[in-house]
């Protein structure tokens, strides 16, 4: 589970650390770099797989923006150049990103990490052989009949690679552990479980049409291949089908729904049942569906899901929904993030959302966003449950409403 992250020089942000929990809620004022924070993560996320590209970036849910403009702009002449992202998780490993803007891109100066990848023994006996076949042809093809020397060929074999093929067993299944590691490494991406970090920012037009181009499976982040991912998931689970209508009976006219079975093969509809309508209506589609309602479809299948990422975000989490549904959809989504190991991070600018919240429970965590003098992104942890300023409060959508944990606009 990612457990600290250290941010320096990116956008808004000019040095941030950030101690998450299992379900994170960040709240402030419009513009006060909620949104950054996250994509600051996703960057991170990026460069463990060497990809900082706008279209990359783009479809992790990071704003296409100019990469210039991803560098803070503070007047501050002491300070590094790079963006620097620091990320760990709760076993203390941890790898550190410094990124660039060169060539109207952005480019990973350097990278550190203290993640030792393991290799079977197996592995390394492929690639070692591999290494020696290729220059033994080379040898071979050589038209000057020059000798490639044994100290000459030993120079392109990785002194980790030739240190553990020669020292190996015939234990095929034992794992080794090994200093080396390159940055875009799959090992630092399963070590830190951000490799998949995406924030999801739903939108009623995908939500809605079902639509169908994504380009990261299962779930693109605005909603794109919602129904598709539906679909097998009915097919192959129907579990999932029985704890998702469960959950999405948080709409107190839903009674049920169904993949038809009659679809053509460019069809793309849900069948949702309401329990108020006459029987001459059995079903509508998604398309007549209530917003709030297409939203929590979007939420609980993040949650219920086995495919989509185990740690990710959801930026604006209150959009369209009642403030009461906003309060129990946090305590569902509490408790969902325990049971399916998933790790959370959302944004909101909804009250309504903290009162779902236990601080009491160290993995629920409410920070408030805010920037300071300078301009520069902040955030503070919320732990007192009742007393904030030595005043007791009921709700904490209160103490947010008065102004007592801060979040608010000092401008009017």
């Amino acid at each position: 589970m990612l457990k600290t992250v250290n941010i320096k020089n990116f956008k808004s942000v000019w040095d941030l650390k950030l101690d998450l929990g299992r379900v994170n809620v960040f709240i402030g004022e419009n513009g006060c770099g909620k949104t950054s924070i996250l994509e600051a993560i996703s960057v991170a996320s990026a460069a463990l797989s060497n990809k900082l590209d706008q279209e990359f970036l783009s479809s992790r849910g990071v704003r296409i923006t100019e990469p210039r403009l991803m560098k803070s702009a503070f007047n501050i002449s002491e300070k590094d150049d790079n963006i620097d992202i620091d990320i760990s998780n709760t076993e203390s490993d941890f790898v550190n990103y410094k990124i660039n803007y060169k060539n109207k891109s952005l480019v990973i100066e350097d990278f550190n990490t203290n993640i030792k990848p393991q290799f079977s023994i197996k592995e390394i006996l492929e690639v070692f052989n591999k290494i020696l076949s290729y220059e033994k042809l080379s040898a071979e093809n050589n038209t000057e009949s020059e000798k490639i020397t044994e100290n000459k060929n030993s120079k392109a074999i990785p002194s980790w690679l030739q240190q553990f093929a020669e020292n190996s067993s015939n234990d095929e299944e034992k794992n080794i552990t090994t200093d080396f590691v390159d940055k875009s490494s799959p090992q630092l991406a399963k070590k830190l479980n951000i490799s998949n970090f995406l924030i999801y920012t739903p939108e009623n037009y995908f939500l809605r049409r079902f639509e169908e181009e994504v380009q990261i499976k299962p779930i693109g982040v605005r909603g794109e291949g919602l129904f598709s991912h539906l679909v097998e998931l009915f097919k192959e689970n129907p579990e999932f089908y029985k704890e998702l209508s469960e959950n999405l009976k948080l709409i107190n006219w839903f009674d049920g729904m169904e993949i038809p079975p009659d679809l053509s093969f460019t069809e793309m509809r849900l069948n949702i049942r309401d329990r108020f309508l006459k029987e001459s209506i059995e079903y509508f589609d998604q398309r007549s569906a209530n917003e709030g309602f297409l939203y929590l479809l979007f939420y609980f299948t993040l949650f219920l899901s086995n495919e989509t990422p185990e740690c990710f975000a959801i930026d604006n989490v209150d959009n369209a929904l009642n403030p009461k549904l906003c309060k129990e959809l946090i305590e569902r989504i509490v408790v969902l993030s325990k049971e399916k190991q998933k790790q959370i991070i959302l944004t909101t600018h909804n009250p309504s959302i903290l009162d779902g919240l236990n601080l009491k429970d160290d993995d629920q965590r409410l920070f408030v966003i805010y920037r300071n003098a300078d301009g520069h992104t902040k955030a503070r942890r919320i732990k007192a449950p009742k007393e904030i300023n030595d005043i007791n409060i009921a709700r904490l959508s209160e103490a947010f409403i008065r102004g007592y944990i801060g979040g608010l606009p000092k401008n009017f």
